[in-house]
């Protein structure tokens, strides 16, 4: 039975029961198949994904390679050790804004211990966990997506607006009205939704809110329909978010909109959405991920190999890979739109958000996907490449410190402070 979602009010990801198993880094797991991951849309055109293929399989070793290393740096078991790992301490302080006692416990507002702090990080690992959990056994690992595959889709245009009215199947309505053109079908916002005697009829449900005047401005509907054949249902959007035009007659998310603009504007560009208010979650991938419009490098080991990856004053955003929108996508798949609000993107941005150390700030960072995503890209580069030694001389390797979202020639210590005892304070 088809269903009628308005685009407004559009159900975010339900909560995941977050997955506290604890896994080691050194005893990583194969990962599962794109395949036995998500139901791939087939094809080159609505929303398919068959061109994209080969980038997207070499995304999922990336996104395992960041995800332990984000396991690593946010493991709340370390204790006391976790003074020795500077790459960790200093991570955790300016992308979430962590401080710690010589115990290794996280410290709230008065620099004593606090539960709430030491939860704050158990969330933030458990997240990472959870990632972990779903790229080695797949989504019947994950309580929340019910036993029902992901879809990925790599473009928005598997959902475009549509006048055209169809049926449980996919198929046109037959326009059926006396004096009707032979083999036309009825649109949505001519297709009868009352009997004869004024009795709502099944359809009234389903294309009431598009009915509108006939002369009514095509330009100014209160509602616009929005179909997705793969799945066989609709969903309405209203004016202010209307998808622009692609400039072939097709209106979808990842053309920006008429609020926000065309996503060929740099500042509007789309990457991708992940919903769950179909038979399925599903993830959306903008063509913009593939291209020169997206993250600079095809894949970390293509990044580590440029020369400045090791120089001093280089941007951690121009380290990024385009694999990182899928992790960014894979988190509001695991945890839920409404627990990972997006508060702010990109390195500087991700940055910016906990330089006021603020608990709100805190709270939004820990749920932020682009948190994860930049911290544990920081803390990957300083683990994996370090600064090469002076020619001729019997220096060591240097390590390179991105935290502060450029390379700098040292990773700096977070700040440690001596505590009272743990409490169930301020943060």
């Amino acid at each position: 039975m088809l269903s009628l979602l308005s685009f407004m009010a559009l159900p975010r990801v339900a909560v995941l029961l977050s997955t506290l198993l604890l896994f080691s880094p050194a005893s990583a797991q194969s990962i599962k198949s794109l395949d036995d991951l998500f139901t791939l849309k087939a094809g080159d055109s609505k929303g398919g994904c068959d061109k994209y293929k080969t980038q997207l399989t070499a995304f999922l070793p990336d996104i395992q390679a960041l995800v332990d290393a984000g396991i690593e740096a946010s493991d709340p078991s370390t204790g006391a050790a976790i003074q020795n790992n500077k790459n960790a301490i200093t991570n955790l302080f300016t992308f979430y804004n962590f401080e710690f006692d010589n115990d290794g416990n996280p410290l709230g507002k008065n620099k004593n211990p606090t539960r709430q702090e030491k939860s704050r990080l158990g969330s933030i690992h458990g997240t990472f966990n959870d990632l972990k959990l779903f790229l080695e056994n797949g989504y019947t690992a994950i309580e929340r997506l019910e036993n029902t595959k992901p879809w990925l889709f790599c473009d928005s245009s598997w959902l475009e607006e549509t006048e055209t009215a169809y049926d449980e199947d996919g198929n046109p309505e037959q326009n059926t009205d006396t004096g009707a053109a032979a083999g036309s079908t009825y649109t949505v916002r001519n297709i009868p939704i009352k009997d004869a005697q004024g009795k709502q009829t099944d359809n009234f449900e389903l294309y009431s809110e598009f009915q509108t005047p006939a002369n009514a401005d095509p330009d100014n509907w209160d509602k616009y329909a929005y179909y997705s054949p793969d799945f066989k249902l609709y969903m309405s959007t209203p004016k202010a978010a209307r998808a622009l035009d692609n400039g072939s007659g097709g209106r979808s998310w990842c053309n920006g909109d008429v609020t926000e603009g065309p996503s060929d504007v740099p500042e509007k560009r789309r990457y991708g959405i992940t919903t769950e208010w179909m038979a399925s979650a599903t993830i959306t991938l903008c063509p913009s991920v593939f291209g020169s419009d997206g993250a600079n490098w095809n894949t970390l080991n293509d990044m580590k190999n440029d020369a400045r990856s090791s120089t001093y004053g280089t941007a951690l955003e121009s380290r990024s890979i385009k694999a990182i929108t899928l992790m960014h996508e894979m988190i509001h798949l695991l945890k839920g739109n409404d627990d990972t609000p997006d508060a702010a993107t990109y390195s500087d941005g991700v940055l910016g958000l906990t330089k006021d150390q603020k608990a709100a700030s805190r709270t939004a960072a820990s749920k932020n996907p682009d948190t994860y995503v930049y911290f544990s890209l920081s803390y990957w580069l300083t683990k994996n490449i370090k600064m090469p030694a002076p020619a001729n001389t019997n220096n060591a390797p240097s390590d390179i410190d991105w935290s502060a979202g450029v390379s700098k020639g040292e990773v700096r210590p977070g700040p440690v402070a001596d505590s009272g005892p743990e409490t169930d304070g301020d943060q």
